[in-house]
């Protein structure tokens, strides 16, 4: 059975006068991270125990690295959670009926569809309720269960609230980080036997074993029969290949966000929407439509359909309202197909922006 470390992490701000997050920042609020030290939040009384950052020799919590912590975020309704140096991965979302937050609003539905149990993240905001304690009477708090390792890094490690006038209001932790540089986790190759241990460069002291003792990383120029039992479904699909060089990729489609469309799964990156072999932590979906609606819900629909399939979107031919020009315009593009009578203005990328049937309908609702 894994060892696992486990404690509670809660941020808070308390006013000298009547608290208005997050409309108003009141510079004499007092913020930080709820202790004691190495417990986390969640004691009474809470506010005698709300540890504002004041200097680098200020810890929240220690452990080795090498190890598994578990910890309980709770509020990130409100105060996104961020760590440095080592992600973490969603293991539960509690909710509760009794939610705050409209589960049917387009917020709640887009923060729902990105925050999935299993994704790696470095922060994270969440609408989710779950009684987990009286806490001075305040009953009803979001929590949401990761873990991470303590991976080869000693030293300090950083978390704050993502909100950066909290962080500057002392929302902000350190966690010491203790033991042997180098030092890994001895069960990633129980969980996933392609695991590649790191190694040593020259001149680079990244682990405390020497280059000679280090275990060696799998040679992938062996046959396929040679080499272990894996689950296919947990490989890089650039393992796959090295096993198999006819392996082309599946055909299906996964999210790349810093392009904000979708890329096809396939071996030959560039040609056409192909964005070369998916990776193994990526989610495949039979198409790009249903790739952008799920993964990509803050993005026009259209608009990402028609760019991960390598096509020059036309726009929608609707019409949304130009603030600063105050006019309705038509989402087309000038000398393209669905240009006509009305001024072609840009093309809607975002699903935030309001699109009308007609001229008239936009400036009605919209002007």
């Amino acid at each position: 059975e894994i060892e696992i470390g486990h404690f509670i992490n809660e941020y808070w701000c308390k006013s000298p006068g009547v608290q208005q997050w997050p409309a108003v920042s009141d510079p004499d609020d007092t913020c930080g991270v709820f202790g004691p030290y190495g417990v986390g939040g969640g004691l009474t009384p809470r506010m005698e125990n709300l540890i504002p950052y004041s200097n680098s020799s200020t810890y929240i919590n220690d452990f080795e690295v090498g190890s598994i912590q578990e910890i309980d975020l709770v509020g990130v309704l409100f105060h996104p959670y961020h760590q440095h140096i080592n992600p973490f991965q969603i293991q539960e979302v509690f909710n509760n009926a009794d939610a705050s937050v409209d589960p049917d609003s387009y917020t709640a539905e887009a923060v729902k569809s990105w925050y999935q149990v299993g994704d790696w993240q470095d922060t994270l905001q969440l609408p989710a309720l779950k009684v987990i304690g009286t806490n001075d009477g305040l009953s009803r708090q979001t929590a949401v269960k990761v873990r991470f390792q303590v991976d080869q890094f000693t030293g300090h490690m950083l978390q704050h609230c993502h909100l950066l006038f909290h962080e500057d209001q002392g929302m902000m932790a350190q966690y010491d980080m203790r033991g042997d540089e180098g030092t890994t986790w001895d069960g990633a190759r129980d969980i996933d036997r392609t695991c590649i241990k790191p190694t040593t460069k020259k001149g680079l002291n990244t682990t405390s074993q020497p280059s000679d003792q280090l275990s060696e990383s799998p040679s992938f120029s062996a046959t396929p029969s040679s080499l272990p039992s894996v689950n296919p479904s947990l490989m890089d699909n650039k393992l796959l290949i090295s096993m198999n060089p006819s392996t082309t990729g599946t055909g299906k489609w996964y999210v790349s966000f810093p392009d904000e469309y979708c890329l096809q799964d396939c071996k030959h990156s560039g040609a056409g929407s192909c964005g070369g072999l998916a990776k193994k932590w990526d989610i495949l979906y039979n198409d790009a439509a249903s790739c952008c609606q799920t993964k990509l819900p803050y993005k026009n629909l259209g608009w990402c359909t028609g760019t991960s399939l390598g096509n020059s979107f036309p726009g929608s031919g609707k019409f949304y309202a130009d603030q600063i020009k105050q006019t309705c315009t038509k989402d087309c593009v000038s000398g393209g197909p669905l240009d006509g009578d009305s001024e072609c203005g840009e093309i809607i990328e975002d699903a935030y922006v309001d699109l009308y049937d007609s001229i008239i309908e936009c400036c009605r609702q919209k002007l």
